[in-house]
């Protein structure tokens, strides 16, 4: 049990369990004893949370590709591999969404930046990178080149 603020000040049973005579026996089966156990898992997770801020990491990208087409696609693969090379941790969608349903997975997945790549992005060699956990927008035009020469710089 605990009494964390998390659960507003009351005691909160996170698990319980014991020994169970007869119990299988009530249900249809042998005369056996038995012993169990539940631990509410969303319980444990919040105390432990409000006990350590670090304890449940937020695994995340570094960049997440959004892309508008077949040719923007494949442009993603290549940038994907050359970065994943210098350690960033980049993704992409697979399944062909839209993009605006790209960049909710951006999202969703903690990126801490996403790119839209386009036509217009292939042929300038540059492209908005957007941070995602802003209210405010915190664009930058970044050249592909430079964020290949240096990601780190960059995503920050």
């Amino acid at each position: 049990m605990s009494d964390s603020p998390v659960f507003g000040g009351g005691y909160t049973t996170i698990c319980g369990g014991g020994r169970y005579n007869g119990l299988i026996s009530q249900l249809g089966g042998p005369d056996e004893g038995g012993i169990g156990y539940g631990i509410g898992v969303e319980r444990l997770l919040l105390v432990l949370k409000e006990a350590n801020k670090d304890f449940i990491p937020k695994p995340g990208l570094d960049l997440y590709f959004a892309t508008v087409n077949k040719e923007a696609d494949d442009y993603a693969f290549e940038l994907m591999e050359k970065l994943r090379e210098k350690g960033i941790k980049v993704d992409k969608d697979y399944q062909n969404v839209k993009l605006g349903t790209q960049i909710k997975e951006a999202i969703r997945r903690n990126s801490k930046y996403y790119v839209v790549i386009g036509d217009q992005e292939i042929e300038s060699k540059q492209f908005e990178l957007c941070k995602t956990d802003s209210d405010k927008q915190e664009n930058e035009t970044v050249k592909i080149d430079d964020l290949l020469t240096d990601p780190q710089k960059y995503l920050k």
